[in-house]
């Protein structure tokens, strides 16, 4: 240490934050299947993204959408990211990250990312609603979900964050 100043260091332990994503459990998060009206928007899932041994920072987070017909462009007119105000209910008090996105292609498992540059803090975790506006031109009995894979939270370090648990399929019907 070379601070010459009395009673005062400074360190450097080279240990960066571990950020955790799991499935979300509040009671805004869907736990069966539910039909969804046209024009709607409505929770898929919610992912709780957690940090330990510090802070860090999420640079981008990957949807992926899931449709049982691979008719994703025709079913679900937006995708949006909501950090949940802590009531864990999605409603008007639930704060856009980024800006809502589309899917780009019909197949089942084609991703919207999302920048949003979004701290988490260490022992504060960050619940965020997965949101879907269904769109007009969406067909009756089509099944409609979500699914992050390892490496779909990204951090501004470059790193990923891991996975805890299971951030698993949810579906809904419209």
């Amino acid at each position: 240490n070379a601070n010459t100043a009395p009673n005062t260091a400074s360190f450097t332990t080279g240990v960066s934050a571990i950020v955790t994503v799991s499935q979300g459990s509040d009671i805004g998060r869907p736990l069966a299947r539910y039909y969804a009206s046209r024009e709607t928007s409505n929770v898929v899932d919610e992912i709780v993204i957690s940090a330990a041994g510090g802070a860090s920072t999420i640079s981008t987070i990957t949807i992926r959408g899931l449709d049982t017909v691979d008719a994703l462009t025709a079913d679900v007119e937006a995708v949006a990211l909501y950090h949940d105000d802590g009531n864990g209910i999605f409603g008007t008090g639930d704060t856009l990250l980024g800006s809502a996105d589309s899917f780009s292609a019909d197949a089942s498992g084609t991703s919207a990312a999302f920048s949003v540059d979004y701290p988490v803090l260490e022992g504060v975790p960050v619940s965020v609603w997965i949101v879907y506006e269904v769109a007009a031109t969406a067909t009756d009995g089509h099944e409609l979900g979500s699914r992050l894979v390892t490496g779909d939270v990204e951090l501004q370090s470059g790193a990923a964050a891991t996975f805890g648990g299971s951030c698993a399929v949810f579906t809904f019907t419209t």
